[in-house]
């Protein structure tokens, strides 16, 4: 018992020692370093104001560098009332802590948001590490050159820290890492390299150029007084949105010169100077700062357009910029804008006098604007607001299509319902790498675009979804950063196409499907079905396109109720074999996050060790004579990335009445991608944290692809569709809109 008290006391002796040297330590180095804590949070509180003024007010740079300046002035000031303040009412160790606190907490948040939610466990971490390299940096700095202390310790801190800091500035001021899977998807994809090789398309190379028509431009507005310009009025928009943040109110207030009760009609249109009667596209973009005038982003479409014979109208909707809840808004001042547009069009001394054909009407919009013309169109259908019936609506335009660029979704619901359209020629374009709308929202409004069994027209319903494409380079004016400043500094640009390759496609698309459904040219219609077939023209990137017509015949969409093994097509049935596990469900993103349920059922299949599993769509008797078998795949196999990469092949079997079967490998029509492993954050390839994307492929089967010599197979008579995967032992596949064409 002794013996273990003389133990205790001997090691009570030596920690107490031990104790006191490193306070002793401590002192000789750090003591009355304090300040330098101080200063390195106000220093760092300044710079993220100058960054964040710059970025998004506009202020100039220099003006940016004289608010820092002034900033750091007033926080010396400051510095003796706050020293005073504290001393009087923290202890030391208070008030350290409320300073390390400011700046891990600055710097942890911004990591957070800065990474899209992708990685946080990483932003933490890594904010945590340059926070106290920070804090150590401020003291031992501050020791040195105020209290001049000269040791070893000193300036090996003030080294280190230092060395750590300039490499933290080094990374958070570059634009970031490239993504290596792109190039192998690409060169993997046996479609696009064979269309490489076939060389050029008749004629189509012309799309990627201006066309033949002298392009004029105008601006409109309430304050339009010159011969350039057209005069205007305002709208009251007041009943559409919430009241603003007294803080957003007040900065409202200062940046506009109008208000949502007066909200101006305004904004820039193109016109081919020699045509007339020509089709005619309003264009809304979506929230941002205001102190950018948003609507001229997109010039590069107005002109490209309207060179090729179009009218293009960009609406200036800067003044529901920063609110909330707005988007019913934004479409009622897109419809007022094109009623006001229907006037100048009948007005003989108007420049634009007769030069639109409002039976062929699109309308298009960007972000919250990708939602609000989805809105609209349906707005422009009816007589009353939904939310409050004594509000009228009289517009009734002819709007033949409608196009969605990384659009929202569900920020309004009329009603509390979906906003579900039919009938309507629908595209949808979507950035893999857009770091604001982090998730495919436009999935859930391309699932409520339908198309009716008693319609004899045409319609067309496309998504494209993009690598390497973010959500601000579509407009001109937003450019790489999908977040504000300093918020931008944690995000990867690196892996971007540039954004004359990003507004390329979207002056592709845009073009081509006006085209189609406003013109009825069908020569290039194939561009929303078989993109591959064009990738000379495109940028190299990856693409995964979905798509649907009226002209097909539903077998399943998984939407008619919940017993799994019937079909949408009556006296149907579904079966599967060696999975262990199949159901029907809705779909989710990979990340769960807000927007990631898309409303839409499919048909999920896991299975494991065997190449033998398949599922089987028994139906009633089918001519298959000609046409197409389509179905939407997704692949969520999430495997790192190789050398080798795995694309889906499933053999598709055609079987009739008699039992004859046939056979065809969709490796042969598309390639189906595994999941996108996407990096959206700088700290993601620190951590080797990966956002792993899923969206479907529609595959397309040409039924004369099944005609085999030799089998003689009842083409008449087919009774049963079967899914066979046989290139793989494992599983984790989605299957929706088995259709036949």
């Amino acid at each position: 018992m002794m013996r273990i008290k003389h133990l205790l006391k001997w090691i009570k002796e030596k920690t107490g020692n031990t104790k006191t040297k490193m306070q002793n330590y401590v002192n000789r180095n750090f003591q009355n370093s304090n300040p330098g804590v101080y200063w390195v949070t106000m220093v760092v509180l300044c710079l993220i104001a100058g960054i964040f003024a710059y970025g998004n007010f506009r202020i100039p740079w220099l003006a940016s560098i004289v608010a820092v300046i002034a900033t750091l002035i007033v926080s010396t000031v400051a510095y003796f009332i706050l020293d005073v303040l504290f001393h009087l009412l923290l202890k030391n160790g208070i008030r350290n802590l409320l300073y390390v606190t400011t700046i891990l907490f600055l710097l942890t948040i911004m990591g957070i948001i800065g990474c899209s939610g992708n990685d946080i466990v990483g932003a933490i971490c890594f904010a945590i590490v340059v926070g106290i390299a920070l804090v150590l940096f401020g003291r031992s700095f501050y020791a040195l050159c105020h209290n001049k202390v000269k040791s070893p310790t000193i300036f090996v801190t003030v080294g280190v820290t230092g060395a750590v800091l300039f490499a933290f500035l080094v990374f958070m001021g570059n634009k970031g890492f490239t993504d290596s899977y792109i190039a192998k998807y690409v060169d993997g994809n046996k479609q696009v390299q064979e269309a490489i090789h076939d060389g050029e398309i008749e004629g189509f190379a012309a799309n990627l150029e201006n066309g033949s028509y002298t392009v004029a431009t105008m601006d409109y507005g309430p304050d339009s007084d010159t011969e350039t310009e057209l005069r205007t009025q305002t709208v009251d928009l007041s009943a559409y949105v919430n009241e603003a943040t007294k803080i957003n109110g007040m900065y409202h207030k200062l940046m506009q010169k109008y208000s949502v009760k007066e909200a101006p009609i305004a904004g820039k249109v193109w016109y081919p100077v020699e045509a007339s009667n020509c089709p005619v596209l309003f264009m809304i973009h979506g929230n941002h700062t205001i102190a950018t005038d948003s609507y001229l982003g997109y010039a590069y479409l107005g002109e490209h357009l309207a060179s090729h014979g179009y009218v293009v109208i960009s609406v200036d909707e800067n003044i529901l910029n920063n609110l909330r809840e707005e988007n019913d808004g934004r479409a009622v001042l897109l419809l007022e804008n094109i009623k006001q547009f229907a006037t100048y069009n009948v007005e003989e001394k108007n420049p634009l006098f007769r030069k639109m054909n409002y039976d062929k009407i699109a309308i298009a919009g960007h972000s919250r604007g990708g939602e609000a013309v989805s809105i609209a169109y349906l707005f422009n259908h009816y007589d009353v607001y939904p939310e409050n019936g004594t509000k009228k609506f009289d517009y009734h335009f002819n709007i033949q299509s409608v196009i969605a660029i990384a659009p929202t979704v569900d920020q309004y619901r009329p009603a509390d319902h979906d906003v579900e359209l039919s009938d309507i020629n629908y595209l949808l374009l979507q950035g893999a790498n857009d770091q604001d709308i982090c998730v495919f929202m436009g999935n859930t409004q391309y699932k409520n675009v339908t198309f009716s069994e008693t319609s004899n027209k045409k319609y067309i319903k496309s998504s494209l979804y993009i690598a390497g494409v973010n959500h601000g380079q579509f407009n001109s004016e937003w450019g790489q950063f999908d977040m504000p400043a300093p918020l931008s500094t944690w995000l990867n640009v690196g892996n971007f196409i540039s954004e004359k390759e990003q507004q390329t496609i979207c002056k592709l698309y845009t073009k081509e499907f006006l085209d189609t459904t406003l013109l009825g040219e069908d020569t290039y219609r194939d561009l929303f079905t078989d993109y591959s077939k064009y990738s000379m023209y495109l940028p190299k990137t990856v693409y995964i396109s979905q798509y649907e017509t009226s002209e097909e015949k539903v077998i399943c969409d998984f939407e008619e109720d919940s017993n799994l093994e019937t079909t949408t097509l009556g006296e149907g049935m579904i079966q599967t074999l060696n999975m262990t596990e199949w159901s029907e469900g809705l779909v989710q993103s990979s990340n769960n996050i807000a927007g990631g349920n898309h409303k839409n059922n499919a048909l999920n299949l896991k299975w494991n060790d065997t190449k033998e599993a398949e599922v089987i769509f028994t139906i009633p008797s089918q001519n298959m004579q000609e046409g197409e078998l389509l179905f939407d795949i997704c692949d969520r196999n999430e495997s790192e990335i190789s050398e080798n990469i795995s694309n889906l092949e499933v053999i598709v079997i055609l079987t009739d009445g008699s039992g004859q079967t046939v056979s065809l490998s969709t490796g042969d029509y598309e390639t189906v991608y595994p999941a996108l492993p996407v990096k959206l954050g700088k700290v993601q390839f620190l951590s080797g944290k990966t956002e792993y994307k899923h969206q479907f492929q529609t595959v397309s089967l040409p039924i004369h692809g099944f005609i085999t010599k030799g089998v003689a197979l009842d083409q008449t008579d087919i009774c049963k569709i079967r899914i066979l995967f046989q290139d793989r032992t494992k599983g984790d596949i989605l299957i929706d809109n088995v259709c036949l064409k």
